[in-house]
This record gives C-alpha cells, structure tokens and sequence, in this order.
C-alpha cells in the first residue's frame, strides 16, 4: 500500500501506542494493517494469518467493520464514530472494547482508520459494583428483621423493607424523618439524651439484653421490640444502624408461658401428694411381691429338683435300653448263622438271651413308665453283685457279630471278677 506520510509517522502514529490501531480498505472489504498491539491482542503473529482465524470479524456479534460502509453519508457519518462492543480472540476469549472509526481518503480512495481500547477491566470493576449493589439490595432491603440507618442528627437515612411494614410506613416514607417519630411519646424526652451519650461513645449492643422497649407505628398503637444496635464512619461522618425485631409474638408466649408455669405449679403440689400416696401403696406392693417371690424361689427350686431327677433317670433310661436291644440284635443275627440240627444247643443260647433281654427291658419301661413314682421320688437306685468277666464275655460275643474284616476284639481282665453296681 503507498502511504502519504514517511516511515516515521507511520510508527509514530500506528506502532507507538498501547492500543489496536489498523487500516481497513472499503474498496477491498479488507484490513490493509494492523500494528503489533492489535496483533497481539487478538492472538495474531502476522496479518496473513487474519483470513485464516477470523474468516469473518472480531466482534462477537458477528458484524463487519464493513456495516460501516453505510455511515459515509455525511449527514450520519461526520468523519469519526465511537461505540462499545464486545470482541473475541482466537482462543475464544472475551474482550470489552471501545471501538473508534475514523474515515479518510488517500488517493480518492477511501479507508477506515481503527482504533480499539480495551475496558475489559472496567467492564469487571463496573460488574464487581453492580454485583455488590445486588449484594447490598439483597442483604439490606430484603432482609427479615428491620434496618434502619440514621446519622448522628438522629435523621433516618435508609429503612429496608421489614422496618416500614413493622412500623406502617410506605416505602421511602420516613428518610429524611426522625428518629423520635418511632419512639412512643412518654419516652422522647429521655430518649434523645440516651442518644447522644451513645454517638459520644458508641459501642454495639446485641439483641435481647434485657431492656423492655417498645416501638411506635404510623397510626400511634405501640408493640413491644429488641433491638440491637451498630456503628460505621464513612470518613469523618459516623452513621448508626438499629436492627429492630417485631416482639410481639414472643411477649405473648412469655406471658402464656408464665400462665403455664403457674398451673404446673399447681399440677406438682398436686402430684407430689399423689406421688406420695402411691409410694405408700407401692411399698405394701412390694412386701407383698417379696413373700411372693420366696414362695416363688422354693417352688423353682423344687422343680428344678424334679427336672434334673427327670433327666438323669430318662438318660439311664436311654442308656439301659440300648444294652438288652444290643443282645437282642447280635443274637437274632447270631440265629441265622446255626441253621442245622445239630447247631440246636447254641440257637437255644441265643434264644434264652433275647427273652432276657425282653424281660429286661419290660422292667426298664415299665419303671420308666411309673412318672408317678418319679415325681414322687419313690425310684430308687439298686444295687446288685454281678460277675464283671461274664458281663464282658457277653458284650464281647454281642460285639462279634458287627466286628468287620481284619478286625480283632480282645479281652484282658485282672482284679476281682465279681464287683456291686
């Protein structure tokens, strides 16, 4: 592009500065220049690479620094035109700008001279102060407990919501009031000294230390209020805040409560001496539930008594049973091995031992059976002399009959042969 002015204008005016400045052809729709500050800015290392990354604008509304065409009318383009918009890098990110186009002519051909200041940081410290107005609406105007602000006058300042509905006032209507128009007549006077010796010396209270104030609304009825109260300077001026709460409700519990408390008073003198009544009543229960636990005691005694004697014999029981069925068994099993003639002799032995057994065993149930004799402890253990050598020949021969292959019983005895059991 042939310029009208040197090299040295053109850095002067173009590169020394620490915003975007570029030159946009009209014929061509085009960027002829941008400087390195606007390169930079848009993440750009060449304006080769413009076409490429930005096929289309900047902005993030998608508009063309062409649109402006329109603006050569003189009469609505006079030369220069600023506005704000919002930009995009080629990564994506958002740039707040003040954009100014200015329209020349070199050689009858006409250009856009562009400059743009980046307000991103103004745009954040603008929304960091809305933001914290929203805060301050929020925590202030809305908040459930009345704010009332005054200056050391005692002139209202600000009054949130809650603080005009519990007062009767509409919105706005007591800035710029007194303070003593919500304090009841009686007090005024008063009121106004203790108000000056606390902006002297002003400290925070909390809510509820005990005082008992009221308030007074728009139409001269009083209720009663806690309120605590706060201080801040802004500058050399000091300002005092009052948080005011609505005590109404919670008076009345206090009086219903001490109504409640004088009837419960009278419910315990009347308990006590029902307590005491039934004390006396419980304590003959009591003598009379102690004898009944002795008598209880000798009568769990007794029957554990009956219960164990019950279960010894049961498990003697047991035990005598299985010895007679054992011979009855091994000598029934003993039967089938004599099926001869002349076998007769050890068959008939093993037949007297089975009617044993029986016999055995019909004295054992009937015994067993006897629960009458039981209960009453008329069974009784018996001694009697045996032959113990026999006993166990006997067992031995019982045995035999079960004795599996390779097996072998064999019998060693020394000491008497006749013993008592």
């Amino acid at each position: 592009m042939e310029w009208a002015y040197n090299d040295i204008l053109l850095k002067t005016v173009l590169e020394e500065t620490p915003s975007f400045k570029a030159v946009y052809d009209l014929a061509e729709r085009k960027y002829k220049y941008i400087n390195q500050v606007g390169l930079k800015m848009f993440e750009l290392s060449d304006i080769s690479e413009l076409e490429t990354v930005y096929p289309e604008t900047f902005r993030k509304d998608g508009s063309d620094i062409a649109d402006h065409i329109r603006l050569t009318d003189p009469s609505i383009f006079q030369n220069t035109r600023i506005e704000e918009a919002l930009f995009r890098t080629h990564s994506g990110k958002e740039i707040w700008g003040t954009m100014q186009v200015s329209l020349f002519e070199v050689d009858n051909k006409q250009y856009y001279l562009i400059r743009i200041r980046d307000t991103s940081h103004r745009k954040e410290s603008e929304q960091l102060i809305r933001d914290g107005e929203n805060r301050f609406e929020a925590l202030f105007m809305h908040a459930a407990i009345g704010i009332i602000m005054v200056d050391k006058e005692g002139k209202i300042i600000l009054s949130n919501r809650f603080a005009n509905v519990i007062f009767g006032y509409q919105v706005g209507e007591l800035i710029g009031q007194q303070l003593e128009i919500l304090i009841p007549q009686n007090v005024r006077a008063s009121h106004k000294d203790t108000y000056k010796k606390y902006t002297d010396r002003p400290q925070s209270r909390p809510m509820g230390v005990g005082l008992d104030l009221k308030g007074r609304r728009k139409d001269g009825t009083l209720f009663p209020v806690e309120i605590s109260l706060s201080h801040f300077s802004q500058g050399e001026t000091p300002y005092f805040i009052s948080f005011i709460n609505d005590a109404t409700f919670k008076k009345q519990a206090e009086y219903e409560l001490l109504g409640k408390n004088s009837e419960i008073k009278k419910l315990n003198e009347s308990l006590e001496k029902e307590v005491i009544n039934r004390t006396n009543a419980l304590v003959e229960t009591l003598k009379t539930l102690e004898e009944s636990k002795r008598e209880l005691e000798i009568a769990l005694s007794r029957e554990k008594e009956l219960g164990e004697l019950k279960s010894r014999f049961v498990s003697m029981a047991s035990h005598e049973f299985r010895t007679p069925l054992t011979t009855i068994l091994s000598s029934a099993s003993l039967l089938e091995k004599y099926p001869t003639e002349s076998e007769q002799e050890k068959r008939d032995k093993h037949i007297s031992r089975i009617k044993s057994s029986v016999g055995n065993l019909t004295d054992i149930l009937e015994e067993f059976l006897s629960v009458g004799k039981l209960e009453e402890g008329k069974i009784q253990a018996q001694n009697s002399e045996f032959d113990l050598k026999e006993l166990i020949s006997e067992t031995i021969l019982d045995l035999k009959s079960i004795v599996k292959p390779g097996q072998v019983i064999e019998q060693h005895h020394n000491g008497e042969a006749f013993v008592s059991g």
